[in-house]
């Protein structure tokens, strides 16, 4: 689903197929990945008995799902369809539940609506005052940076993205390792400031230095391990926060500035708004942050490289060591699942080696 940017359909058998596939469709939620999960469950005139495999399956997925019902008459199985699809594919996209009883399969009707699904066009434009305070708040920073998230790649946002971190002469950080998700900025660009790091006192170093923060198509922030009462990002940085999901603007960290509108559109109007507003010398000030920044990643990235050469030639071979020589092999337009997030300490990203910006599909 999450590939070809369509529903994925799955079926499962009945609740213990349903309670199988848990840890999966959570995973689904929190990616957002717009699947349709159907079960079949057992014939309503036994229920009373409580027979084998029976069990309330829309209770057990509701909290990790868009939608879940029970289809009662064969007569709603096309709209209930039309619905879970489109509310799956509807921004901010998710898993959706249809349980299936056994006697609703069975059963026949010449009154089935088996009209098609046409979706509502979800690219919604910003409101333009949003944007032109969110290009205020960016043009007078004195050291800003981007936060991307997976919502990024799944918009096509890659090039408005870039646009803007290269007008600002910004780094572009993305998701720590854990909850990386789709690759949100391209590996071999300068201004690639990597993975922020896990624990929350380490992102709040990473970003002490920074002013402002624009955070786009990421939820801001998931943390794995309490580390309060510092929190994750430093009081003294002013937010800008644009997003199509309005439950993410504002949840964690209060914002100066919440854009709500389709990613891909929001970025490139903002961008046009910072081209028309910028100064000369905030325009010579970003080219110079540029410059600095992309020098310091090129050393980044060398000190890198020069670490894994250093690894030891031993056997077995150290996680490192394996990392950098796959790295050396990959093709450009390789697609790849990674599940080992220890192992991998997003190598192949810090050495600019994922050229498929489309073809990452990380653990979340």
């Amino acid at each position: 689903a999450m590939a070809s940017r369509g529903v994925g359909v799955v079926n499962l058998h009945i609740s213990c197929g349903l309670g199988n596939a848990m840890g999966m469709l959570y995973n689904a939620y929190r990616e957002g990945t717009p699947l349709l999960v159907t079960a079949g469950q057992q014939d309503r005139r036994l229920w009373f008995e409580e027979p084998i495999l029976w069990g309330d399956m829309v209770s057990v997925a509701k909290p990790w799902t868009k939608w879940a019902t029970q289809v009662e008459r064969v007569e709603d199985v096309p709209l209930a369809v039309r619905r879970a699809v489109q509310t799956a594919l509807t921004p901010p996209t998710g898993p959706v539940f249809l349980s299936l009883p056994v006697d609703v399969q069975m059963e026949a009707s010449d009154r089935l609506d088996m009209s098609p699904i046409r979706l509502p066009n979800p690219m919604v434009r910003p409101p333009r005052e949003s944007l032109v305070r969110a290009a205020e708040v960016l043009r007078s920073a004195r050291n800003p940076a981007i936060l991307a998230g997976s919502r990024i790649t799944e918009r096509d946002a890659f090039e408005p993205l870039v646009a803007v971190a290269e007008r600002l002469g910004a780094p572009v950080f993305t998701e720590s390792g854990t909850t990386h998700g789709r690759l949100a900025f391209p590996s071999d660009h300068p201004l690639n400031g990597q993975g922020l790091p896990l624990w929350s006192p380490e992102v709040r170093e990473r970003l002490q230095e920074f002013d402002t923060l624009l955070v786009v198509g990421m939820d801001l922030l998931r943390q794995y391990v309490y580390h309060e009462p510092a929190r994750a990002i430093p009081e003294h940085i002013r937010l800008v926060h644009l997003d199509e999901d309005a439950w993410q603007l504002g949840k964690n960290y209060a914002v100066e500035v919440g854009v709500l509108g389709h990613i891909r559109i929001s970025l490139a109007e903002l961008n046009d708004e910072l081209r028309t507003t910028m100064t000369n010398t905030e325009v010579a000030a970003a080219r110079e942050r540029g410059e600095t920044r992309a020098a310091a990643h090129r050393a980044a990235r060398e000190r890198f490289a020069a670490q894994i050469q250093a690894e030891p030639d031993s056997r077995p071979m150290t996680p490192l060591r394996l990392m950098g020589a796959l790295a050396g092999v990959l093709p450009d337009d390789v697609a790849i699942v990674e599940e080992a997030v220890t192992t991998t300490n997003t190598t192949f990203e810090r050495l600019g080696r994922l050229r498929n910006n489309t073809g990452y599909f990380g653990h979340r």
